[in-house]
């Protein structure tokens, strides 16, 4: 064989090779393109579910801040009422102080009458109304007491 046909021999070998080694990177990058598609819808979708949860936790967010207004806005309008009522149940007490105080009054005279009409002395009668008095401004103590623990129980459940 002669040296121009064992040289075109070895180009068209080398070419062979060359074509391919040329063949095999075209097949990669077909592969590598698509798993690069594949990278890019998996992250578009991943997007989206992002975006989803996010206007939903939006949403939740939303919700739950309206409730807490409306749970602050109860609260002061109750604690409002609270305040407006306070001087009328401090006259309401004033005014049943002043009831108790003349029912005891009453109740004295009654006894005092009672005393008198049975022939006791006005000195014993006397004794007897001061001891119903006492019985009677400890009872009205005592329902005093009574009402300011419901009222500070009442108060501090707000």
């Amino acid at each position: 064989e002669s040296f121009a046909a064992m040289t075109i021999e070895y180009a068209e070998k080398l070419f062979s090779k060359h074509l391919a080694s040329l063949d095999a990177k075209i097949n990669s990058f077909d592969t590598t393109a698509q798993a690069g598609i594949a990278a890019v819808t998996a992250a578009e979708e991943a997007a989206v579910e992002a975006k989803k949860h996010k206007d939903d936790a939006e949403s939740e967010y939303m919700a739950a801040d309206n409730q807490l207004l409306e749970a602050d806005t109860l609260a002061d309008d109750a604690a409002n009422e609270e305040n407006q009522l306070k001087p009328r149940a401090a006259e309401l007490a004033a005014a049943l102080e002043k009831a108790e105080a003349e029912l005891a009054q009453v109740q004295s005279f009654i006894a005092n009458f009672e005393a008198l009409r049975e022939g006791l002395p006005a000195a014993s009668a006397a004794e007897v109304t001061a001891g119903e008095e006492v019985t009677d401004q400890s009872t009205a103590t005592e329902a005093t007491a009574r009402e300011e623990a419901t009222a500070q129980s009442t108060g501090g459940e707000r």
